[in-house]
């Protein structure tokens, strides 16, 4: 009984989020985590299932159809290794 009340917390929690970001934002990016794999560290993987990744990138999606809406996933380390290469690019040529 307990389990499903926190269940059903976290999972009115993913929807009351997903809808205040598809309500706010046109486009909404998430980085694109491998999840599966990060719950292989058995240090991270209650923290992580607790968390409610997946659950909220799904409910997002799904509510940003229905609203017309982009959501996109991103390589987590594409951004930051651009950043890097533009930065070496103007301070070493």
């Amino acid at each position: 009984m307990v389990h499903r009340a926190i269940r059903n917390q976290r999972k009115d929690f993913a929807h009351k989020i997903s809808k205040q970001l598809v309500d706010k934002y046109d486009h909404i990016v998430f980085e694109d985590l491998q999840i599966k794999n990060m719950m292989q560290n058995y240090h991270l993987a209650k923290s992580i299932s607790d968390a409610g990744w997946s659950q909220l990138i799904s409910f997002t999606k799904t509510k940003a159809e229905y609203a017309g809406k982009i959501v996109e996933l991103v390589n987590p380390y594409g951004p930051r290794h651009a950043y890097v290469d533009i930065k070496y690019q103007k301070n070493y040529r």
